[in-house]
């Protein structure tokens, strides 16, 4: 049994596809469980005092503008569920809670992979499970095109990246930028891959795409999914929309917290989307 630790529970379609594609990638190899991690409320607020005894509180995750109340909860509310019912696409463990119990679960393991998306990022360092520091030394560890989300690390956790990354198997990273963080750190074995989600054969995606047809409109469009402001790309939208005669905007407004650009933004609004419908658009 491979043993699966990487983002899987965000209410955001690339942590849904990009845990989905490592686990199909690796079932190739061995039967693969994501491990379902969610630390206690006490292990939330060690990591927060150790981010900010680290300087680490400046990595934040993307920084949206004009913050406001959305006022439409419900259908926010609609678009978690949506999300949340592609939980039946995986494999998982049984809950765990404390590090105690990553480490039991782990030594059970014939192998522990990390990755894709922004594991190794600065501000997430501090959770001290990341780099796989619950895995016993006699367990394989893996890296599947990690990000650090960096250009580069800070000088005081240098030290601590080298010590638990000199203990994987096999190191893979997904920006060539990132071959360069490890390399600095004196490791010269890491691969620069792809992002999983592009290594699973087209089938895989074009199964998915089918669970999803029905969301499609029947009409040319432009499909908009932004994390943030983002002002370029609501521009090129645009711009696409009116240079192609009946071409509609598409959008999934809102994401991470209410954005004013969102606002009389799209001609079509979406929330009850899953993951599959999301792969179709």
């Amino acid at each position: 049994m491979i043993g699966l630790f990487t983002p899987h529970g965000a209410v955001n379609y690339g942590t849904r596809l990009q845990a989905f594609a490592v686990q199909t990638i690796f079932e190739k190899y061995d039967d693969v469980e994501i491990i379902d991690y969610y630390p206690s409320f006490l292990e939330k607020g060690r990591r927060k005092l150790t981010r900010i005894l680290l300087g680490l509180e400046k990595y934040k995750d993307v920084k949206v503008e004009n913050k406001g109340i959305h006022n439409d909860p419900e259908n926010i509310k609609m678009r978690v569920k949506a999300i949340n019912r592609f939980n039946n696409h995986y494999k998982f463990s049984l809950p765990i809670k404390t590090r105690k119990e990553l480490r039991k679960r782990a030594s059970e393991y014939s192998a522990v992979i990390c990755g894709s998306d922004q594991v190794w990022n600065p501000r997430l360092i501090a959770n001290h499970v990341n780099l796989l520091e619950f895995v016993p030394d006699n367990i394989n560890k893996i890296s599947a095109a990690a990000s650090f989300g960096v250009s580069e690390l800070p000088e005081n956790l240098k030290k601590y990246y080298r010590k638990y990354l000199s203990r994987f198997s096999v190191l893979s990273v997904r920006e060539e930028s990132a071959c360069g963080i490890v390399n600095d750190l004196g490791m010269n074995n890491v691969l620069w891959s792809l992002d999983p989600t592009l290594i699973v054969d087209k089938t895989k995606w074009d199964n998915l795409a089918e669970e999803g047809r029905e969301v499609v409109p029947n009409v040319p469009y432009v499909f908009c999914y932004f994390l943030g402001t983002h002002k370029l790309g609501r521009d090129i939208a645009r711009n696409v929309s009116q240079r192609f005669d009946k071409c509609k905007i598409v959008n999934l407004p809102h994401f991470k917290q209410y954005v004013q650009e969102d606002k009389d933004f799209a001609d079509i609004n979406l929330y009850d989307v899953r993951v599959p419908e999301f792969v179709t658009l």
